[in-house]
């Protein structure tokens, strides 16, 4: 959600001069920690600005954001700042917004600096005045220092970045009234008071320290903005389902800097990031949700969706063949959506990691969980990808068949069951075998194409494979080659097979495949190696590895 601060570290120094305030080595952030009252102009809706209090609010803030020592990202759509608006008359003619402290006991200030952010095209401004008073009592104040700009001097600052601006003190007081005056939308993120207390006073309080994220991103093309802390949020339980507005508290922005709103959409670079949720344990999932906010009309986009599991964080494979948004959710100007892998018909996957990779081109993507349900029943998958039984030549009803060149021609609208040619509704992967890989590698991966079925031929030259994967579909006692068939529909060109005595492996493109302890083809012509297996076990009927060789998609 924000940044941590760095230690702030104040050296005396002699300017005789520059007409600096400097701060004594002593002066430490006495405002660290403290709750503070705040005005009414603060956490308005981002949609109306008439100051009905049945609008949404826009900002929440738990009354100690802008002292818990962390900064939000250089993006408003960070929940974390404290935004205000004050553009209309009506809300003109409510003068300064104000966040107003109370120290504990009167203290030496020498300092008091904010964090402000300005975006001038979205309407937000650094605010053109600050004025800082100060009390002893509660009641009556008095100005201790300003920062106004004249003109439009407050505009020339540095645009789609986040200011520290500091204003010098000479005063001492225990409570202290921060007013902020602005043409258009204001958005704080840290206030700090420096000074001294005198002996015996509370010390300043520190913050609690923000929960670890057990979710990670990393983009993999274009070029995004968004906040590391704020990825925590992204494995909260809360799926922000009702968000009208993106400042709703529950969601995670990532904007992308290959979009400017004078070029708009057609001409942005897409932005594709990665999110990887780490369970804590393994465990049996049978779905994968990927919440997600859009408005169209703040270009905040609905991603494209792929989903993928792995044991160990390293060896990941895809769930499914992506999921994209469905037509009646991208129609709507402002909607949440759920972008889910359901495969709980199919399989149940133990893993305990799991990864999300959303595509988008539009300027900015809100997120707010990604989840995951857990299985009830059906066939586990201890180590998705990783040795499936097979037989040569025919296709068990269901199971899974591999057949070479002395197959002959092949016809794919086939369901035969006496002689196990069960290509009609079967997945149909074809490889060719490498001997540098000892492996096959990928040529094409065909989804069943159900109800209608495969056409044509296919005759396999030397080194050639075609392996098919048919299933009655749905998980069952009878259906033991299900989860095979729903991890395989991931399978692209350049993945690899490999076959070890009776049983199959997949590996992602750049995976490090198993060593080959016999380079010796073993079943005329289609290049089966012998693997060395480590602990293979039966699971629902299926042969599967316990332990594979791969590296992450």
């Amino acid at each position: 959600m924000k940044k941590t601060l760095a230690t702030l570290l104040v050296v005396a120094l002699v300017a005789s001069l520059c007409g600096v305030m400097f701060v004594s080595a002593e002066a430490t952030n006495l405002a660290a920690g403290k709750t503070y009252t705040i005005s009414e102009q603060f956490h308005q809706s981002t949609v109306d600005y008439s100051y009905d209090e049945s609008y949404p609010v826009a900002y929440p803030d738990d009354n100690y954001e802008l002292t818990d020592g962390l900064l939000p990202e250089a993006s408003f759509g960070d929940a974390a700042f404290m935004g205000f608006n004050q553009q209309t008359p009506a809300q003109a003619e409510r003068g300064y917004a104000f966040v107003k402290f109370d120290l504990g006991a009167v203290c030496d200030l020498t300092e008091l600096s904010y964090y402000t952010h300005k975006d001038m095209g979205s309407g937000i401004q650094a605010p053109h005045t600050v004025e800082v008073y100060v009390s002893n009592d509660g009641e009556n104040y008095e100005l201790a220092g300003s920062k106004t700009y004249e003109g439009d001097e407050h505009k020339n600052m540095e645009d789609d970045v986040n200011h520290d601006v500091a204003i010098a003190l000479d005063v001492s007081a225990q409570y202290v009234e921060v007013r902020f005056a602005s043409y258009g939308w204001c958005f704080l993120g840290e206030i700090e008071i420096l000074g001294t207390a005198p002996a015996g006073s509370d010390e300043p309080v520190e913050p609690d320290a923000p929960a670890a994220a057990d979710v990670t991103a990393k983009v993999l093309d274009g070029s995004l903005a968004y906040s590391e802390d704020a990825l925590a949020k992204l494995a909260d339980g809360n799926d922000a389902a009702g968000a009208t507005a993106f400042g709703d508290a529950g969601l995670v922005s990532f904007e992308n800097k290959g979009f400017t709103h004078t070029d708009g959409v057609d001409a942005a670079v897409p932005a594709t990031l990665e999110l990887v949720r780490d369970l804590g344990s393994v465990q049996a999932i049978s779905k994968i949700t990927l919440n997600a906010f859009k408005d169209s009309n703040s270009m905040i986009a609905l991603p494209e969706v792929k989903f993928y599991v792995s044991i160990d964080g390293v060896n990941y494979y895809e769930i499914n063949s992506g999921n994209l948004v469905k037509a009646v959710d991208d129609a709507a100007e402002t909607t949440t959506a759920a972008l889910t892998a359901d495969f709980s018909t199919r399989i149940a996957v133990n893993a305990r990691y799991v990864k999300a990779v959303a595509t988008f081109k539009n300027g900015w993507l809100f997120l707010s969980e990604l989840g995951v349900t857990a299985a009830t029943e059906g066939n586990y998958v201890e180590n998705p990808g990783v040795g499936y039984a097979y037989t040569e030549h025919s296709v068990p009803n269901p199971g899974i068949g591999i057949f070479d060149s002395t197959d002959g021609e092949l016809d794919l609208s086939l369901n035969d069951g006496e002689t196990g040619k069960l290509f009609r509704n079967a997945q149909l992967i074809k490889a060719k075998y490498d001997a540098d890989k000892g492996a096959y590698v990928v040529i094409y991966s065909k989804v069943n194409p159900w109800p209608d079925g495969h056409t044509g031929t296919e005759t396999l030259g030397e080194g050639e494979i075609l392996l098919a994967i048919s299933t009655g579909g749905n998980v069952g006692a009878d259906n033991n080659f299900s989860g095979c068939k729903w991890i395989a529909r991931g399978l692209t060109e350049g993945d690899y097979l490999v076959l070890d005595n009776g049983t199959v492996s997949f590996y992602p493109a750049n995976g490090q495949l198993p060593g080959a302890e016999d380079d010796t083809p073993v079943t005329g012509d289609t290049g089966i190696l012998v693997f060395a297996v480590l602990a293979v076990v039966a699971i629902a009927g299926c042969a599967v590895a316990s332990k594979i060789k791969s590296s992450a998609l």
